[in-house]
């Protein structure tokens, strides 16, 4: 299943990042800002680094070296400055994360600046972030770098820089590791992970630290300089690969799973069979199950099979809903029937549970949300990582392959996919195949039945409405959703064939 965020946070909590008493000062007061400065191999910066540190408008009150095995001189160097109050630690991790660490055990203070010995800060840095650390509830704050290259020429604003938002962190890491950091928000998530891919050990922290509810403030004034050369883990642009992506977002992300039940007896041991093969940690897993069946048996037995399935889950909620979507018919037998659910009562009763009662209890801190229908089964094991492997930074949402139990295209059942980016908007598309020399497929939009979107996506993007649109076009929720992420948006909506269901009918049969 792979490391977790989890188990980061108890090594930490075992006395990891507990300070001191601090070799460096005495007592127990904390104090303002501590500079931690990580360094190996780099004496050729290591003294410019140092100095603008010393020449800050506002001082830092500690300003600590950690040399971590370095042969080149960097200790001879951080003793030049030793009369100024600079201290030097030597370790022998030959990790930048073990390093910041340590940095951190060696000060009493609250706010901790992280730089890199191969960057520097202009005189007004922390001058100029510390007021929106007055905000107790900012863990970061970062402002972006020009960038520079190996002699410190100027060349650039780096572009990765922007002002903070929750979501498009959650996309790809804009903050780079020279931030202000609240001590408290950093021990909380674990502290730096040394076993993360070193490209991305800073964005790791980033997400574990927003996501337990610290806000963060990204100015757009740049006061640091960003050295690029030949030695370095990372350059400010090209900051990961798709592989490290994925692996950061595996071990951060929380998973919102969602089903709204109707009664379907049909397919119930089926579905509930889904939530045993995710194949995602299942501390951060949670549940939100809305039971719309009207049968208090059919509740009964879901209760039961909920508590069996999720026992582990991080959070399960189960939601009683006995609104009925159409007088003389239960929902279920809406749902399973082409004439009753071709109807605008079907359609505003799904919009009513999806656009309100789950948007509104899903709450932020999902970063992902799995939908799967309650007469859906998902083929194979691992259905999480499956559909999360190809979550890009310009993805917003990939779907498994769910077969229509009523279309067809050539006698064959079709895929459910809408062409929402076309002249004629909401049409269905007649997918019958998979694409030649990929299993993935770029599509306007595809139905809920088994769904990983981004929880920007449930933020952002789903209609709240409980009732077809004013125009008519679209009464379906799934429909309207993946219009308002194409259009507003602009991220990609993925089709992954090699992801196969079985669409459960009364029967006993499945599409």
């Amino acid at each position: 299943m792979g490391r977790s965020s989890s188990r980061a946070f108890r090594r930490a909590g075992a006395g990891g990042l507990t300070p001191g008493p601090s070799p460096f000062r005495r007592g127990e007061t904390a104090t303002a800002v501590a500079a931690v400065v990580t360094c190996h191999n780099y004496a050729r910066y290591l003294g410019q680094c140092i100095e603008s540190l010393l020449a800050q408008t506002v001082p830092f009150a500690e300003i600590i070296v950690i040399d971590d095995a370095s042969d080149d001189g960097t200790g001879q160097v951080a003793a030049r400055y030793r009369k100024a109050g600079v201290q030097c630690q030597r370790i022998e991790a030959r990790n930048s994360c073990e390093g910041r660490n340590e940095g951190m055990r060696l000060t009493n203070s609250r706010l901790i600046a992280n730089v890199d010995a191969d960057n520097w800060l202009g005189p007004r840095w922390l001058e100029t972030l510390l007021p929106a650390m007055d905000d107790l509830s900012v863990g970061i704050a970062h402002s972006p770098p020009m960038q520079v290259d190996e002699q410190g020429r100027v060349q650039r604003k780096a572009p990765y820089a922007r002002p903070y938002d929750h979501w498009a962190l959650r996309r790809a890491n804009f903050i780079d590791t020279c931030s202000l950091v609240r001590r408290e928000a950093v021990r909380q998530a674990g502290g730096w992970d040394r076993s993360v891919c070193k490209r991305l050990d800073d964005w790791y922290l980033w997400l574990r630290i927003t996501g337990l509810g610290w806000g963060a403030t990204v100015l757009e004034e740049p006061t640091w300089y960003y050295r690029v050369h030949g030695g370095q883990k990372s350059a400010a642009d090209g900051r990961d690969t798709a592989l490290d992506r994925y692996q950061i977002m595996r071990d951060a992300f929380h998973v919102a799973v969602v089903t709204p039940f109707c009664g379907r007896r049909f397919s119930l041991k089926q579905v509930l069979g889904n939530y045993r093969r995710l194949g995602w940690e299942p501390e951060r897993l949670h549940g939100l199950f809305v039971d719309n069946s009207e049968d208090a048996a059919f509740g009964k037995a879901l209760r039961a099979g909920l508590h069996r399935a999720c026992a582990d889950w991080g959070s399960v909620t189960i939601v009683r809903d006995g609104t009925r979507c159409r007088r003389g018919a239960s929902n279920a037998e809406v749902a399973n029937t082409a004439k009753l659910r071709n109807t605008d009562d079907m359609a505003q009763a799904m919009s009513r549970l999806y656009a309100g009662t789950i948007q509104r209890l899903l709450g932020e801190r999902a970063d992902v949300v799995l939908t799967i229908e309650d007469d859906i089964e998902v083929v194979g094991e691992d259905i999480i990582p499956r559909l999360l492997t190809w979550m890009e930074s310009n993805v917003m949402a990939v779907s498994g392959t769910v077969l229509s139990r009523f279309e067809q295209t050539e006698g064959k059942p079709r895929a459910i996919a809408y062409d929402v980016d076309g002249e004629a908007p909401y049409r269905h598309h007649a997918l019958t195949n998979r694409p030649e020399g990929s299993g993935r497929q770029q599509v306007g939009g595809t139905g809920v039945g088994c769904l990983l979107t981004r929880g920007e996506a449930w933020q952002r993007y789903m209609p709240r409405r409980v009732s077809v649109n004013d125009d008519g076009r679209h009464a379906w929720h799934d429909v309207a959703f993946a219009a308002d992420v194409r259009r507003r948006s602009g991220l990609r909506w993925l089709l992954d064939w090699d992801v196969r269901t079985r669409h459960w009918q009364e029967n006993g049969t499945w599409v």
